[in-house]
Order: structure tokens, then C-alpha cells, then sequence
């Protein structure tokens, strides 16, 4: 798994990365779980230094965390020009019965 986490609120960094993800470990995707658990290593780009300076002397480091993510019924989406900032991820997803 490669992937890459991005600051979409601001639309001249909308396509730099901040953080870069890469597995750690061969995983499985197995169609009937409910969740799906990996390792990942999160690595903080220059990018991310310079707009959060707290986090300068993380760039460039290999952190490995695990990742978990849980198979459900959402609808996915992006609301434009929410509250000021340009674009928001939106998920919906079914309230527990």
C-alpha cells in the first residue's frame, strides 16, 4: 500500500502531500471481515514542516503505526465552500440501531 494525505483546505497545496504512507508488511484483504488491520509507516514531507513548524523535526521520519479500517455502508462525498474553507471530506454514515 503506497497513499498520501493532503491539505484540501488550502487549494495551492491541494496536490503536495504532507504525510506519505507505505506498508510495512504484506497484508490481506479478506472480503467477509469487518475490519481490515495493517502496519503502515508514516512519513512526514518538507511540506508538512513548513505549514505545522512543530512538526519539523519529524520530516523525513519513518514512524510505523497500525492502521485500522472498518468495513461499512457510507456515502462519501465533498461539500464546496463550507464555513470558509474551500472543500471538506464528507462521510455519511448509517446512525447504530
Amino acid at each position: 500500500m503506497l497513499g498520501s494525505t493532503y491539505v484540501v483546505s488550502d487549494s495551492a497545496l491541494a496536490d503536495k502531500p504532507i504525510i506519505n504512507w507505505e506498508s510495512s508488511e504484506p497484508f490481506r484483504v479478506d472480503e467477509t471481515s469487518s475490519e481490515l488491520k495493517f502496519k503502515a509507516r508514516r512519513i512526514w514531507t518538507d511540506l508538512a514542516g513548513t505549514i505545522y513548524p512543530e512538526l519539523r523535526h519529524e520530516v523525513g521520519k519513518k514512524t510505523d503505526v497500525e492502521i485500522t479500517l472498518y468495513r461499512e455502508s457510507a456515502l462519501r462525498g465533498v461539500v464546496a465552500n463550507g464555513n470558509s474553507v474551500e472543500t471538506w471530506g464528507l462521510t455519511l454514515t448509517p446512525a447504530p440501531k
